[in-house]
This record gives C-alpha cells, structure tokens and sequence, in this order.
C-alpha cells in the first residue's frame, strides 16, 4: 500500500510539472515528497528564486502544500477582480499608505508565502492557533521580510478559546469559545492595532478557520465592508445542519460586491 501511495503522488507531481511549465504558473513545485518527505523545492518565477519549504511527514502537509503553492490557489490574477484588486494595491502605495493582508487559519504558511510574495511591499498578518503549526510557517516565511505572523486566533470580539479537533490533523484545529482556554482570540480590530493598521487598508482578508466563521461573522463586521477582497473556506458540508456560513453571507451582502466560487474558497471583491 506505502508502495502504491508513493506512486500516486509521483505521477501527481508530474502532471503538476508539466501543467506549469505549459501553463506558464508562477510556481514550479521541483521535488517530489517521496524523495526527501519533509522538504519541498520549487522555483519561485515572480522572484527567480529556489524556495525550501519544511513539512511534516503527514498526508494534511502535503495536501496543504499542494494546493497553496503548487496548484497556485490564490493565483487572483486568473480573474479580471484579481487585476483591479491589484490596481487598488497600486493605488494604495501611490497614497502613501500600507496595504495590509489578513491571513486567519495560517496553517503552515504557505499562503502566507504566497500572499506576500504576491504583494511585496503589503504587510501580512498570518494568525494561528496551534504552536506547532505557528513554527512551522515561521521557518517557511522566513524569506519574507513582510510577514508578521500572530500565535492565537482571529473572534469577533477579544476573548479566550480551546483548541479542539486535533485528531483530524494539523489542518482541521477548530476553536471554542472558553473562559479558561489557552489561545488568545483577536477581533480584526485588535490585529489590525497590534500592527498601527486601520481597516480602511485591509486589501485581503484570507479566512480558512473550520467553522469558526459562524462566530467571527457574528458582530463587529465593520471590517468587511472596508476590505477590497475577502476570500474565505466555508465548512458547512463539514458541519450539516449549524449554518455556518449564514452570518458570512449576510454581512458580505451589505454592500456590492463580485462574488466567485473557486474550488474550496469564496471569493468577495468590493466595487
């Protein structure tokens, strides 16, 4: 079976291979997990760089990296909001003023990665809750002078919270609401603060917290309508029956906004 599932991954990597040199993606993913599993390489092409990154030895890992940087999932140049999601980075920066990237549920920090080389002269904010995974995305963003990453999680209001969910792997932490937790829980406003940001110059909020969006969408939302894109993975196939995407869909509403469906991520771009 090792045997089989080795084999599989290889003819993965291959077909990603050949899908980003023909296709010209921004990324090419160079060393497959079966030669050195908790070590990945790929050229960067926006930077013309060999980038490492660090992996466990665990199927989530792998997934994570393939998806975030491989499959390139937060290419936004690939829709035309992307490309005025870009003039308004532009225009930011001819104002004077910092753009700044929320990255909730950072995981490992591949997206992280990917935000910030993406947008270099923004400053990106990755929060996570679990210290284990915080390590990880320090060593693997470590080449990225713009990233500043948050050890606890994103809430509607400050508060303390529990990690739960752990035997479902280091992707799928999700957070309680506990008085006595050990995880601090930031509202957007707090993040923002911690760094001297306003939400006026929030250019992405990347939200991928496992059903934690019920809670987040709940109150204080005043942020949503200042972010030009806000991008979240919704759980309710994971959570049948709770809504939880229902107080996310409400409060993106309030405004005009473009809406795209992308694979897992929702994708909401102010006009």
């Amino acid at each position: 079976m090792k045997k089989i599932s080795h084999f599989i991954w290889f003819v993965r990597w291959l077909q990603r291979l050949g899908s980003a040199i023909l296709r010209r993606r921004k990324v090419i993913d160079l060393l497959p997990s079966l030669i050195v599993p908790k070590r990945r390489l790929l050229f960067d092409r926006r930077i013309k760089r060999l980038c490492t990154f660090n992996l466990r030895k665990q199927l989530s890992d792998y997934w994570a990296y393939d998806q975030c940087l491989a499959l390139t999932a937060l290419d936004l140049d690939r829709f035309p909001q992307g490309r005025m999601l870009r003039e308004r980075y532009e225009g930011m920066l001819a104002e004077g003023r910092t753009p700044l990237i929320l990255d909730c549920g950072a995981n490992i920090g591949f997206n992280t990665y990917w935000l910030a080389v993406e947008f270099p002269r923004a400053l990106v904010l990755a929060v996570e809750p679990d210290s284990d995974n915080v390590r990880l995305a320090e060593r693997n963003t470590r080449s990225c002078s713009n990233v500043r990453i948050v050890h606890g999680a994103v809430a509607a209001v400050d508060c303390r919270l529990s990690l739960t969910n752990a035997d479902q792997g280091s992707d799928a932490f999700r957070t309680i609401p506990n008085d006595e937790g050990d995880v601090c829980g930031h509202s957007v406003a707090t993040l923002l603060r911690m760094f001297d940001g306003r939400a006026c110059d929030l250019l992405i909020a990347k939200i991928d917290i496992e059903g934690f969006e019920r809670e987040l969408f709940s109150s204080h939302t005043e942020w949503v309508d200042e972010a030009w894109a806000i991008i979240v993975e919704t759980h309710d196939w994971m959570l049948p029956g709770q809504a939880t995407a229902t107080n996310l869909l409400r409060a993106l509403s309030r405004e005009r906004r473009d809406f795209l469906v992308d694979g897992e991520h929702v994708l909401s771009f102010r006009l």
